[in-house]
């Protein structure tokens, strides 16, 4: 199939517009890999370069060691799919699905061979003679994916493909579109927002936030080691806690010292500091994920205070929203593990499981331990 890297890749919409900013990333054969980020972040403008629809600033695009930056679209052999579908009102299915076979110059019988099997493939076999309007926005979608993916394509990009489609919808499209490329084992890479999609779907995340990589990693690892806040706060619902406070020396320990309470860290969280004696006075940021906040009815040595200000029940979860001091914070856990029923404005005391917690820098926001 197809392995693409990009190297140094720079785009720059004007003099004061810097789209790209130097991103450099591999994609493997075979793999799903997911650009992640808010709007504006670069990953769409990233995807164009690819596909050839923008010329890069500066950097280059290599696909299977080929360069090809400056290459016509129609002679990378990419194919895309646009969040908008892009479909002909006044085509059928079959027409969508020959109309590249047809430009390649195939015979009618290959062409037609080629229709049934990715007909047969997408489960579309009884819409073929269909045209848009007389189609649900799955199976407009099954059109879309179905139309690149005949051409045989080495790369297969997609831009925010399912973000039209209702909820339900989505879930079930994004497993569909997860098994057919693993089925076919083409090499994809997929923007999207969605960092519940990403985690669905990728083999590899590469995050990116005004114009940068800013970290590639599996799921689990963009999720459980994120490298800095920006990752930290953009992955997971609901989102990481943070709490602001000073690293400060304590019986040959450290503190984590904030006005609510102090908290002692301990040997599971200070195994990961490079440099624990250097951090003393350091402005810090804890950095802990809700299903790693525990509650407790009553009050236990080195606990945190705090009241239940929301009880959302969910399922056999419950998400509680707490309150200390002025800092808001969430807490997901099991009922059954739980224990009690955390009622509305009843004061709990939090532990958090330190060997899941993270520090950050408040000044820079790259992760200390």
């Amino acid at each position: 199939m197809a392995r693409l890297v990009l190297e140094e890749l720079d785009l720059w919409y004007s003099t004061t517009v810097h789209a790209v900013d130097h991103v450099s990333l591999v994609v493997e054969d075979g793999e799903l890999c997911v650009l992640l980020g808010p709007s504006g972040c670069g990953k769409t403008s990233t995807l164009r370069m690819v596909a050839g629809f923008i010329i890069p600033t500066s950097g280059a695009i290599y696909l299977d060691d080929k360069r090809i930056e400056y290459l016509y679209p129609g002679d990378r052999n990419i194919a895309m799919v646009f969040q908008s579908y892009a479909l002909y009102p006044n085509k059928t299915v079959r027409q969508h699905l020959a109309f590249a076979l047809k430009k390649a110059g195939l015979s009618a019988s290959e062409i037609e061979q080629r229709i049934q099997q990715t007909a047969e493939f997408m489960h579309m076999e009884d819409y073929l003679d269909r045209r848009p309007q007389a189609l649900s926005s799955g199976q407009q979608q099954r059109v879309a994916v179905g139309r690149a993916l005949i051409r045989r394509p080495k790369l297969f990009l997609m831009d925010e493909p399912l973000s039209q489609l209702d909820a339900r919808l989505r879930v079930e499209t994004r497993s569909n579109l997860r098994r057919l490329q693993q089925d076919l084992g083409i090499t994809t890479v997929y923007v999207t927002h969605d960092q519940m999609e990403a985690q669905g779907l990728a083999d590899k995340i590469v995050v990116m936030d005004r114009g940068r990589i800013q970290q590639v990693g599996s799921p689990i690892e963009i999720y459980e080691d994120p490298v800095n806040l920006f990752v930290a706060g953009f992955i997971g619902t609901p989102p990481m806690n943070f709490i602001e406070g000073e690293l400060i020396p304590e019986d040959s320990g450290l503190c984590f010292n904030h006005p609510e309470f102090k908290l002692r860290l301990q040997p599971a969280l200070l195994d990961k500091l490079d440099d624990g004696h250097k951090l003393d006075g350091r402005q810090a940021v804890i950095g802990i994920r809700p299903e790693y906040v525990q509650l407790a009815p009553e009050e236990e040595p080195n606990a945190i205070p705090a009241e239940v200000y929301v009880l959302e029940p969910q399922s056999n979860e419950y998400v509680v929203d707490l309150h200390m001091g002025e800092i808001p914070l969430k807490m997901r856990q099991d009922k059954r593990e739980l224990g009690f029923k955390p009622e509305i404005g009843r004061r709990v005391w939090m532990r958090f499981r330190q060997n899941r917690m993270h520090l950050f820098d408040k000044n820079t926001g790259a992760r200390l331990a």
